[in-house]
């Protein structure tokens, strides 16, 4: 009997989500700040856990460690790995390093893709 991995459950059903989804993602209402209501009846499995839409959301977020959402914050506010490197004070490499994690722990393809997670998230800048 397999012990179950809540990390890897979690980014499997992430990668669910985000093929389910992606039009949403792109959806210029929802990133907007718009509601979207159909979001309050979807469901995601988790494992033999089932979450509603948003607190999937929220829990996405444990899977980025607090540097992790940071960074992801920075990039939905549209800086570049320098920007965010001086922001942090770290090095370039070390920012493209917390990028390629995140991505990982995300399964998003393109900065494009994170900062539109981030803003579903709540990561995203301010209104």
């Amino acid at each position: 009997m397999a012990l179950s991995n809540p990390f890897v459950e979690m980014q499997e059903a992430l990668k669910e989500f985000v093929q389910l989804y992606r039009e949403k993602l792109d959806d210029p209402r929802v990133l907007g700040g718009e509601s979207w209501p159909e979001a309050r009846i979807l469901a995601v499995d988790v494992g033999s856990e089932r979450f509603g839409f948003f607190r999937f959301l929220t829990e996405l977020q444990k899977l980025l460690t607090p540097r992790g959402r940071e960074i992801t914050a920075l990039v939905a506010k549209g800086l570049s790995n320098k920007e965010i490197a001086h922001h942090i004070r770290r090095s370039e490499a070390t920012v493209a390093a917390h990028l390629r994690r995140v991505f990982d722990r995300l399964q998003v393809k393109s900065r494009m893709d994170l900062a539109r997670l981030a803003l579903l998230m709540g990561l995203g800048p301010q209104q």
